[in-house]
């Protein structure tokens, strides 16, 4: 699932009750003006207090000695609470409804067409603050970073329909096609963004079950390095000796053809793949082609033994982590789309405001 029911609980049920209200008000509003019925806003006071009562006493009942009644039958108080409040939260829409109803139905200069304008910029509104939360001291006050991404998700999945039902189902003009068009990829892009969020970790899980730190990962290429050149440089004597002491520094067991075919090949692939930029071009970053590299190597006088199987557990530790970037960068490109289409439509957003207040 890509919502976790238990921990968006109290945002599901609340976005769900205004979009219930939001629905039974502009059901309403293309009913024939005239004195409300009464038994819309009785029958939505009974049942709205009929959740508040249910939801009192499973609440009471939690916190007493009945603490065995929940276990058991809380699934059933919740569902009279979601049920009857929902009802009611729909009885009252369709009482506001008949009241703000005009001939020829809703327009988005309306009353209700402003307020339904109104309350979909707030929830956007709502939605764009996430942004700047991180930039503010983390005060009890302004809630958890956790509540306001529920947030951002549910009430900017709302805002969709009641921007719906500010415009009456009309495109409108070239502003409001393109704030329409913004707003469509702005939430393409959010849920997007959220199935990449619940798909990327257990891809991470599967993939790389050495997962390090992101940020720690060209610290732990250059330590990789740093091990790789120790081990080669055992074998086949320093790097940067003059060529006659390289061969009498060098492991006496491996024969001195071996020794310049494995500097040869760490040089040119292994030590540039071990470096803190992922190459996913090498030869080693695929595993037929990196044992085909290591066979090869292995087939040589004096190489078949642990340092070559530890220098290719480097190379395997490197591509386990250039795995890990791949899906990290995946992680968080959504976002190169979301965060800029958000600043576009606050500004679409303002520039419709002012050309309806001015021009209209």
């Amino acid at each position: 699932m890509l919502i976790d029911y238990p921990h968006h609980r109290r945002w599901l049920g609340f976005t769900a009750g205004g979009l219930l209200l939001a629905v039974g008000c502009y059901r309403e509003l293309s009913a024939e003006p005239g004195d409300p019925p009464r038994s819309y806003g009785l029958l939505a006071l009974g049942l709205l207090g009929t959740a508040l009562l249910c939801g009192l006493l499973r609440g009471f009942a939690s916190r007493s000695a009945l603490r065995a009644l929940p276990s058991r039958l809380a699934w059933l108080g919740e569902l009279v609470v979601a049920v009857s409040g929902g009802a009611g939260l729909l009885c009252l829409g369709l009482f506001l409804g008949r009241r703000w109803a005009i001939p020829g139905g809703p327009t988005a200069a309306g009353v209700a067409g402003m307020w339904y304008g109104i309350l979909g910029a707030a929830c956007m509104l709502f939605a764009g603050l996430l942004a700047g939360l991180r930039h503010l001291p983390a005060w009890w006050w302004l809630g958890s970073r956790q509540w306001w991404l529920k947030g951002h998700i549910w009430l900017g999945l709302l805002s969709v329909v009641l921007v719906l039902f500010h415009s009456t189902f009309r495109v409108g003009g070239l502003l409001e096609q393109a704030l329409w068009l913004v707003l469509i990829l702005l939430i393409a892009s959010g849920v997007f963004g959220l199935v990449l969020q619940h798909v990327v970790p257990r891809l991470l899980t599967v993939r790389v079950p050495g997962e390090v730190p992101y940020e720690q990962i060209p610290h732990e290429c250059l330590l990789l390095r740093g091990k790789a050149d120790n081990l080669v440089d055992a074998l086949c004597g320093p790097g940067d000796a003059d060529a006659a002491e390289a061969p009498q520094k060098a492991d006496p067991n491996v024969d001195p053809a071996s020794r310049e075919a494995l500097r040869n090949t760490y040089e040119a692939l292994v030590r540039p793949f071990l470096g803190p930029e992922y190459r996913p071009d090498s030869p080693l970053a695929r595993a037929a082609q990196a044992d085909a590299v290591f066979r090869g190597l292995r087939s040589l006088p004096g190489l078949a033994g642990e340092p070559l199987a530890q220098l290719e557990r480097f190379c395997r530790d490197r591509g386990e982590m250039g795995e890990q970037e791949r899906l990290h960068h995946w992680l968080h490109l959504w976002l190169l789309a979301h965060v800029p289409l958000s600043v576009l439509l606050l500004a679409l957003g303002v520039a419709h405001v002012v050309t309806a207040v001015f021009y209209y």
